[in-house]
Parts: structure tokens; C-alpha cells; sequence
């Protein structure tokens, strides 16, 4: 065998190893949730006032919870929307989602669509048994005196056995934002969402034919130029009185 033929047969030998990594063995996912046991709540707590009316200026705070209550499963990849109506306007800086430990994520402004009046928001994987949370605070403005300010959230996610590889390898982070690639129809249309049934209100005396009230600092301001003119008003009449009694002493004194 000539050295040009042994060479040739070592490179045809079967290679035993490399230096590579060995594949890693496929991800066990949870089971799939019946989405029955997958629900979405939405409330409101009035920060300024605790009488079940909501006046132009108060805070708002807006709790968006999703909870699995099936073992063992997990809704993966969710997402919460909130389509803001007009007149209610979300605070910079007040975005967080809390995990299912009670860890608190802080979410990015940009969270919330100034255009499309749209605050999206990654919140993760919600595994059996736990829930997570999405908090913001939302300021009143003067549109809401005569809307209809009340509204349903949203939560949208994937069940284990049908999450296309590359969201699954590619999850996005809790409290980041979201924004669908392909825009909301093309996501909505392949992905199983939930929305809670009624809408929710500022507080438990606003409703649909109930709206919200102008503000009470501003009802307080026209109320003390009221009283200020009133005050004014008997200030003068008592002048005038004094006036009038000066004139009918002076009648009454003798003329020297």
C-alpha cells in the first residue's frame, strides 16, 4: 500500500467524535390547559377618592390579572392588551407587571401606543396554579365627562403543543412590550385569547349612563368665587347701611 492509499483510507474511516457539543435533548413542556381554567380579571381602585364617583384629575389604578388554575399545564408566550378609552390616560412610569413569585417588572413607556390608544405587554409563561399580574395607574381627563370609559382587557397566548419553535425558543422577557410582527389580526388569528366578560369602570358609581364627574377642584373654584362675590355683595350692603345711618343722624341734629 502506497502512502497516497493509506491516506486515502484513514479519510474514509467512520469519525467516532468530534469536538462539537452533543445535541441537547428536546424541552418536555407542560401539559395543555383547558382554557376553561384560564381566566383574565380586570379592576379599578380610585386613588383620590373613596365616595364610588370618579371626577376629571383623579388616579386610577388598573389591576389586570391571568390565572391558570389547572396543575401541572402552563399557557405560554402571553400577552395582555388594553385598548385605553378616550379620556382615560395612562401614567408614565407606573407600568409593571408582577410575577407569579411577586417579583415586580418594571415595563417601558412605549408599552403604551399614544396612536392606537393600545398598552400591550409581555408577561410570560402562566404555569398551573399561579397568576400574573399587570398594574398601571391611568390619570382622568375631560374627555371622560361625557364617554363611555369603560372597558374589557385582553390576554392572548399559545398552548405547549402548538407554540411555533421560534416563539418557543425565543420567548420574549416579562414586562417587555409587544408589538405583533405581522400586525393584531394576523396574531389574533393564531393565537387562543380570553377577555374578561364586563366591562370595568374607574369606580362602583360609574357606569355607561353614570359618567364621570368635573373635577371637584375646579367645582371647589367657582364655588369660592361664589362665596367670594356673596361676601363682596354684603360688604357693600352693610356700607351702604352705614352710609344711610350717617345721613339720619345728621338730619337729626339741631341746627345751631
Amino acid at each position: 500500500m502506497t502512502p497516497d492509499d493509506l491516506d486515502e483510507f484513514i479519510e474514509k474511516l467512520p469519525v467516532t467524535g468530534t469536538n462539537e457539543d452533543p445535541a441537547s435533548p428536546g424541552a418536555v413542556l407542560p401539559a395543555d390547559p383547558n382554557m376553561s381554567s384560564i381566566t383574565i380579571t380586570k379592576t379599578a381602585e380610585n386613588l383620590d377618592h373613596n365616595d364610588g364617583f370618579t371626577y376629571v384629575d383623579d388616579t386610577v389604578r388598573y389591576t389586570i390579572t391571568v390565572a391558570n388554575s389547572q396543575r401541572d399545564t402552563a399557557w405560554m408566550a402571553v400577552v395582555v392588551r388594553d385598548d385605553v378609552p378616550e379620556g382615560i390616560e395612562p401614567v408614565d412610569g407606573t407600568f409593571k407587571v408582577i410575577k407569579a413569585d411577586g417579583t415586580e417588572v418594571e415595563v417601558p413607556n412605549d408599552a403604551y401606543d399614544k396612536a392606537t390608544r393600545i398598552l400591550a405587554v409581555n408577561v410570560g409563561d402562566v404555569e398551573g396554579g399561579t397568576n400574573v399580574k399587570f398594574v398601571f395607574d391611568a390619570k382622568i381627563g375631560e374627555e371622560a365627562l361625557d364617554s363611555d370609559v369603560g372597558n374589557i382587557a385582553k390576554a392572548y397566548g399559545s398552548l405547549p403543543s402548538g407554540i411555533p419553535g421560534d416563539e418557543l425558543n425565543n420567548r420574549a422577557q416579562p414586562g417587555s412590550k409587544f408589538v405583533p410582527p405581522a400586525g393584531w389580526p394576523a396574531y389574533e388569528a393564531t393565537h387562543s385569547g380570553i377577555s374578561n366578560p364586563d366591562k370595568v369602570y374607574p369606580s362602583a358609581k360609574v357606569s355607561a349612563l353614570n359618567k364621570v364627574r368635573p373635577s371637584l377642584n375646579k367645582t371647589l373654584a367657582k364655588t369660592g368665587d361664589f362665596n367670594g362675590f356673596v361676601l363682596g355683595g354684603v360688604s357693600v350692603t352693610a356700607l351702604m347701611a352705614l352710609v344711610l345711618l350717617v345721613l339720619a343722624w345728621r338730619k337729626r341734629r339741631p341746627t345751631a
